[in-house]
């Protein structure tokens, strides 16, 4: 958990060093007098990633990075925050079952092999203790992975539908077949053709 938060702490630091960018020019102009002054002017047209037009894909994905269920906010997807929170709640549960499990079965197998009673499992024997011990550590490992895995669709869910806000889906794409009469090196050629009307 502590290396969690200190990447994060990282992360945060990296992210604020970079977005601290001078947006004045100090010039050095001459009057009709001669005399220099001091002007300052601003960098106009240079994008700033926290204010980026609307639906920025970019921005959707390092929020919900950030915070998964963030980048669907940003978005006004509010009805998938009962999917994330669903996925997230989910996850953390088998997470924190397993370790714990998983914990006491490792004790109670350091216990048995110093010939001592186990503690947390006293029932099992030894190759009960160590074949629930592997079983464990298994439900572990793919818990983190499907944890993984879901924080990287969520994600990939805000990107997409960043990306699809400004995607025309209206009735109008059409596409009609009609006959055609073109020109080439002055003799008139016919033909079908296949014209899009996309708006």
């Amino acid at each position: 958990m502590k290396y969690c938060l200190s990447i994060l702490l990282v992360f945060i630091v990296v992210i604020t060093c970079f977005s601290q960018k001078d947006s004045l020019i100090i010039r050095n102009l001459k009057d009709t007098t001669g005399v220099a002054k001091d002007t300052l002017v601003t960098k106009k047209g240079k994008k700033n990633f926290w204010n980026a037009p609307y639906p920025s894909p970019k921005k959707a994905l390092l929020l919900s990075a950030i915070l998964p269920g963030a980048g669907q906010v940003y978005n006004k997807k509010y009805w998938k925050l009962p999917i994330v929170a669903g996925l997230v709640g989910t996850f953390t549960y088998f997470i924190v079952d397993n370790t714990k499990t998983y914990r006491g079965l490792q004790s109670d197998y350091l216990l048995t092999i110093e010939k001592k009673a186990p503690v947390n499992y006293p029932n099992l024997s030894v190759t009960s203790v160590k074949f629930y011990r592997d079983q464990y550590r298994y439900y572990l490992e793919q818990s983190y992975l499907w944890a993984f895995i879901s924080y990287a669709a969520i994600g990939v869910d805000a990107f997409v539908d960043a990306h699809m806000k400004s995607f025309d889906i209206s009735d109008d794409l059409s596409m009609s077949i009609r006959p055609t009469l073109k020109t080439s090196f002055g003799n008139p050629n016919i033909g079908v053709g296949l014209c899009f009307n996309l708006k």
